[in-house]
């Protein structure tokens, strides 16, 4: 089960995230848009390098934020066999890590990625070799 975060959303922002308008009232500028594919606000990503037991971490990222919020899951692993807590303590000593409302959050994610490669699930090949550090 994948998990959103709310961390971010302002009320202002949220009123962008609203169901699409009827034709009647979508401005022009939108209107030109819609024969192009939908940029896509939010992409699963790992770091290769931050990983637990060799699995690393999967993130949300969210470039127009510069936040990464963590999904609850490692990469290449069953579902939830970790504990959470455990999971998040090893995440918090990470320099660029927090802990907020129970949620590991990198705030400054491209600064963040200059440190650590950062990888896209979208665009990740099934065999795939890691180079892994253990935290």
């Amino acid at each position: 089960m994948k998990r959103f975060s709310t961390l971010f959303f302002s009320p202002k922002e949220e009123s962008l995230n609203s169901p699409i308008k009827t034709e009647g009232n979508v401005p022009n500028y939108k209107k030109s848009a819609e024969n192009t594919s939908p940029q896509r606000i939010v992409e699963e990503v790992y770091f290769p390098q931050i990983s637990f037991l060799g699995c690393p971490f999967i993130w949300y990222y969210y470039p127009f934020h510069d936040l990464a919020i963590w999904t609850g899951h490692l990469y290449g692993t069953p579902q939830d066999n970790f504990n959470l807590k455990t999971l998040l303590t090893k995440l918090q000593t990470i320099p660029g890590v927090s802990i907020e409302n129970g949620e590991a959050v990198i705030r400054k994610a491209g600064d963040f990625c200059l440190q650590h490669q950062m990888k896209y699930m979208s665009r990740e090949d099934n065999n795939v070799d890691f180079a892994f550090k253990k935290i």
